[in-house]
């Protein structure tokens, strides 16, 4: 069959008269010879009918005078094509490219592709991609896609990635996933998310995250998280935390916790916090600590804890304290006791109060203690009462001092006590 036979000053209108079989036998030194105002004439099914290997005639110009008909090649036709042929495609073409056809190129075809042409791929055409394919994708390529067709990815498409590739989607792109495919990361890729991309996580995100997920966040990268985002977090992610990640969060991230998380902190997480991270839990967040958390503090963190936080302290949690945890408080912490915290401490703690401590009491601290606290206080306790914080005590106070205890003061600090201590004194 001869060029002019077949194809010989037909107009492209006139050209699609021709049979499918005529098409079929064009070769490609024929195809070559059509204008792309012949080949813009051909019907999706003459498209269909060219033979693979006279494919290899179509310029630049042709395959694009053939618009959305691209949509009618063949897979095998859409694999004949070199890429360089396909790199010509416009962004509308490769927008009219079925699934299918996408799903058929071949990997050097699939990296010929523009950032511009990637653009133009749309979510259900993305999803077609088998993962084979999409790790072949540079992180340029993936980059030009939408944020929209990203989140059509599946799960199984997003574990596939590479670490590079991960780390190589903008943020728009990753906050436009499916909380599912979130959940899909594995440790690597989510080692790989930067400071950038981890604070651009939405709380949905957030709490799609598994435990061993969380583990695998760098540290920089969790401390660029913000209030909102830390105070999301659940009990259990929280927990999943190493010190590394938690002695990173500042102050503020601390104080945004949830009282359930911090009450699920273990003795080594909160042996991870810095002295002003402790200062920075809240009220709230004091009351949830239980006391073994409070006793497995270390003492420079105990000695860390405010006025204010002292003060949060639940009260069967003050009376579970340890005695050296007593003995080791300020003067300002002792101060800062409430009367039901004073009400609730036991003998043994009450006999390791400093004297130091003591002296600084006020008179609403001693009328708090009960008559059997009061018994509870040593001798070397109660000799060291300055002659000032004597009299603050309540005649109900001195009258329940024991014998060795008044046997304990010396004259000057008889001499300082009231009439009205004398004889509640003498009463007993």
């Amino acid at each position: 069959m001869s060029v002019t036979s077949v194809t010989g000053g037909l107009y492209g209108s006139q050209l699609q008269f021709t049979s499918t079989s005529d098409i079929s036998g064009l070769t490609s030194a024929q195809i070559r010879s059509l204008t792309a105002r012949q080949i813009a004439g051909l019907t999706t099914t003459q498209v269909a009918a060219i033979a693979t290997d006279a494919l290899a005639g179509l310029s630049s110009a042709q395959l694009q005078s053939l618009t959305s008909r691209v949509g009618a090649f063949t897979t095998s036709q859409i694999q004949a094509l070199s890429t360089t042929q396909l790199s010509s495609f416009t962004r509308a073409q490769i927008g009219a490219l079925s699934s299918t056809q996408l799903n058929a190129l071949t990997s050097s075809q699939l990296t010929s592709l523009s950032a511009t042409q990637v653009a133009s791929i749309d979510t259900t055409q993305l999803a077609a991609l088998s993962t084979s394919q999409l790790v072949q994708l540079s992180t340029g390529q993936l980059r030009s896609l939408t944020a929209a067709a990203v989140a059509g990815l599946t799960s199984t498409q997003v574990a596939a990635l590479s670490t590079d590739q991960i780390a190589g989607f903008k943020v728009a792109q990753l906050k436009a996933m499916e909380t599912a495919d979130v959940a899909a990361l594995t440790t690597a890729q989510i080692e790989a998310l930067s400071r950038t991309q981890v604070s651009s996580l939405t709380l949905s995100q957030l709490a799609a995250l598994q435990t061993a997920q969380m583990a695998a966040i760098e540290a920089a990268d969790l401390s660029a998280l913000s209030v909102s985002q830390v105070s999301s977090l659940s009990a259990s992610q929280v927990q999943a935390l190493d010190s590394d990640q938690l002695a990173g969060l500042a102050p503020s991230r601390i104080a945004a916790l949830s009282t359930t998380a911090v009450a699920a902190l273990s003795t080594d997480q909160l042996r991870a916090l810095s002295r002003s991270q402790v200062m920075s839990l809240t009220n709230a967040q004091m009351i949830a600590l239980s006391s073994e958390a409070l006793n497995g503090l270390d003492a420079s963190q105990f000695d860390a804890l405010t006025a204010r936080q002292i003060a949060a302290i639940e009260t069967a949690d003050i009376a579970a304290l340890a005695t050296d945890r007593i003995a080791a408080l300020t003067t300002l912490q002792t101060t800062s006791l409430t009367t039901a915290q004073l009400r609730a401490l036991t003998g043994g703690q009450i006999g390791a109060i400093e004297t130091t401590d003591l002296a600084a009491l006020r008179k609403t601290h001693w009328d708090a203690f009960r008559t059997d606290q009061v018994t509870s206080f040593s001798t070397d306790q109660i000799s060291s009462l300055r002659r000032a914080s004597l009299t603050l005590l309540s005649t109900g106070t001195v009258a329940a001092l024991t014998t060795d205890q008044i046997a304990a003061l010396d004259a000057s600090r008889i001499q300082s006590l009231t009439s009205a201590q004398i004889g509640a004194l003498s009463t007993e």
